[in-house]
């Protein structure tokens, strides 16, 4: 048998792979390790060379590899376990830490600043929200709503370009939330159009139903707005939303054109979002590149020092925002599907939420995976609970599964909890994501079934 462990050994100049004595304590060998790295070493304080992981804490050099369930072909580092041992106290007065951890937006002081920033924000809500109030209650009449929602979605993005362009000092972020009020604001005013002149008013009766014709006006509103706002206020958000309103027009007014209903609507829907949530590392990166583009050439401000940081800020919260967005989009019609009667839609809910819980493993941010596994998760939760119904199957069934498989999951989960943390992880299968991208697949002919194209194309093989 055996006894040695073959590792990589990596110091500060050099690495090693050599075989180590698997039984042997660490500290037997850590200096011939450290001389083959040629590590410095300190005439004071000789070091007390160990190995560690390259993210977990030094290990005990009494220890042996075998007893740390080190395997062949690991990656390990020098470490100095006495390293810290010559560092004076640190003592900190309780008071400052407290002031220091609580400096932030919720203690700034109520000045003159804030107060008149918190009196613009609520302006800009209040018109809002009462534009709102007009388009669903029409207290007032369509025509007031016509007159109010165009004027508000040309005039605010205007103040903010006359802002900017003249350097009146209106923070960044208030010129930002100026812009994008026309994007609500021109969303309702195509709301107002559509609820005033109809269908029939508009020459579109037999091309769109009245709930599509409604949803692609909103749409096309709000692309105006937020072009309006990405040209009055260049920033990463209004260039997302720009982005985003252009790839909501799209299947919008796809689906009004074809007078889908809501189980074909939310199938398409479903399958774009997935689409989308396939690319938006790279929508992020492009989007955020192209923003900062617009703004060192349109915004004249002091740099900062920080510029790279202040990006993957903005690139990061851009991610999470769109990720978020993206699955509850999917969560919504995934429940709308696998509460469906049509087959084909409860059996494209099932390999999408399958599809989508794959994916969740590829991400590497938490707020990838949460959006993720929740989505998933409501679509396989509502299909399981509504389909054996539908199937005959007793009423308990559905529930019964759903417990069953919650037990597997917590035994699945108490499993890993009481894995040693010192073991190396497993690797993710990579023909998941080949798997994934399968299911996703059938998702899309599936859709399409939703539409009659299969009965369309059995018909037509019946007359040939």
């Amino acid at each position: 048998m055996d006894e040695h462990c073959r590792i990589t050994v990596v110091g500060e100049r050099r690495k090693a792979d050599l075989a180590v004595p698997a039984g042997a304590p660490i500290v037997s060998y850590a200096h011939t390790l450290a001389r083959l790295c040629e590590q410095d070493e300190a005439d004071i304080m000789p070091a007390a060379w160990t190995l560690g992981t390259a993210t977990g804490s030094a290990f005990a050099p009494e220890w042996s590899l075998s007893e740390l369930g080190i395997t062949d072909g690991q990656v390990l580092y020098l470490r100095d376990a006495a390293a810290d041992e010559l560092d004076d106290p640190v003592v900190e007065d309780v008071a400052v830490r407290v002031a220091e951890a609580s400096q932030g937006g919720l203690d700034r002081r109520w000045d003159v600043r804030s107060r008149t920033y918190t009196l613009m924000a609520l302006a800009l809500g209040w018109l809002v929200a009462t534009l709102f109030v007009l388009a669903v209650g029409q207290r007032s009449g369509t025509g007031l709503l016509l007159a109010l929602s165009p004027a508000a979605g040309l005039a605010l993005p205007v103040l903010a370009w006359v802002a900017m362009e003249r350097h009146w000092s209106v923070p960044a972020g208030l010129r930002m939330t100026l812009a994008l009020c026309a994007v609500p604001a021109l969303a309702l005013g195509a709301w107002s159009v559509v609820s005033a002149y109809g269908v029939r008013g508009l020459g579109l009766e037999g091309v769109m139903t009245r709930t599509g014709l409604a949803v692609a006006a909103v749409a096309v509103g709000a692309l105006l707005g937020a072009f309006f706002a990405s040209v009055a206020a260049p920033s990463v958000t209004t260039s997302a939303t720009l982005f985003t309103t252009v790839l909501a027009v799209v299947p919008c007014l796809g689906l009004a054109s074809l007078r889908a209903d809501a189980v074909q609507a939310a199938c398409v829907v479903a399958v774009v979002a997935f689409a989308l949530l396939t690319v938006v590392p790279t929508a992020v990166t492009a989007t955020v590149a192209y923003a900062w583009r617009r703004v060192s050439m349109r915004v004249q401000e002091e740099p900062r020092d920080d510029e790279v940081a202040h990006a993957v800020r903005a690139a990061t919260v851009l991610l999470a925002s769109w990720t978020a967005t993206l699955c509850l989009v999917l969560t919504g019609t995934l429940v709308v599907m696998a509460a469906s009667t049509s087959l084909y839609a409860n059996a494209a809910a099932g390999l999408l939420g399958l599809a989508v819980l794959l994916r969740a493993g590829s991400a590497r941010l938490v707020a990838e995976v949460v959006p993720h596994m929740l989505a998933g998760a409501a679509g396989l939760f509502t299909l399981l609970v509504t389909a054996p119904e539908r199937f005959g199957m007793a009423n308990w069934a559905g529930a019964a599964g759903s417990v069953l498989l919650a037990v597997v999951l917590l035994a699945y989960g108490f499993r890993r909890m009481m894995r040693r943390p010192d073991l190396p992880t497993m690797a993710r299968p990579r023909w998941l994501a080949g798997f994934g991208s399968v299911l996703a697949g059938g998702s899309v002919a599936l859709a399409v079934a939703t539409f009659g194209a299969f009965g369309a194309m059995v018909g037509l093989g019946q007359h040939i």
